[in-house]
């Protein structure tokens, strides 16, 4: 019976590692120049402009759709400045480029979207995942859930 719980045990922190590690390196992947992990980029929703969709502390997965693919109602992530990536949906298309709007927002986006600051089109959500991130983010934070780690392994190592 201790065995049978020990491999359960064993698969399914393999898994967690797994799942933790795909997104650690979908997270190093997705910034604006970045190439992406298998055509898809991930990023922490900060606002509730597009409530309904997704919230804000939302984890939004982007496929690297072309931006030539793209049609009015489709929710996209851009470049609104150097540092800043938004996701609204597509109000209209040019020949000049895109404009978007958040959902909750009255009026459109005051950035036209084009080849060169689109970043994808969003596929994906995963509630909350999010916050997750952003704590993982914090020193104090990640340091401590590594102490604990090394305890538990402590532990385990002079149990047996």
């Amino acid at each position: 019976m201790k065995k049978t719980i020990s491999t359960v045990l064993n698969v399914i922190a393999t898994i967690f590692v797994a799942i933790v590690l795909l997104f650690a390196f979908l997270n190093y992947s997705s910034a604006a120049d970045g190439k992406g992990l298998f055509g898809y980029k991930g990023y922490t929703v900060l606002s509730d402009s597009m409530r309904g969709t997704f919230d804000s502390g939302d984890y939004i997965i982007d496929q690297l759709t072309p931006y030539d693919e793209l049609k009015v109602g489709d929710v996209i992530s851009y470049l609104h400045d150097d540092q800043t990536i938004v996701t609204h949906r597509i109000t209209s298309i040019t020949d000049k480029g895109i404009t978007v709007k958040g959902d909750t927002n009255p009026n459109v986006d005051d950035v036209l979207i084009t080849k060169d600051n689109y970043i994808g089109q969003y596929r994906y959500r995963i509630p909350k995942l999010g916050y997750v991130s952003s704590q993982l983010s914090n020193p104090i934070i990640l340091l401590s859930i590594c102490f604990a780690i090394a305890i538990l392994l402590l532990v385990l190592y002079f149990k047996k």
